[in-house]
């Protein structure tokens, strides 16, 4: 049975009859792919992260942006308020 590149085999059946040299060529092939996984799999977290960051920062710009045309909104209403008081009054 394999799971995910991993043998779930009894280790007895894989080295039957197999040198020990073979073994260990084996074995430090199967380092070699998973240490390109595992590099693989930092890089892919890595643009996640940067990503998120990113979603982050443009949030909070958002945020920042809605207050800033809220007031501007606020102020002009005042504003057309206190124009159209005078203008009613004159």
């Amino acid at each position: 049975m394999n799971v995910s590149g991993v043998s779930l085999a009894k280790v007895s059946d894989l080295t039957a009859g197999v040198s020990m040299e073979a073994q260990l060529q084996n074995l430090q092939e199967r380092v070699w792919i998973l240490a390109r996984e595992l590099d693989a799999v930092n890089a892919e977290l890595a643009v996640r992260r940067d990503l998120e960051l990113e979603l982050v920062r443009l949030s909070f710009e958002t945020a920042v942006e809605n207050e800033v045309l809220r007031d501007t909104v606020e102020a002009l209403s005042v504003g057309l308020r206190l124009e159209l008081g005078l203008t009613l009054h004159a």
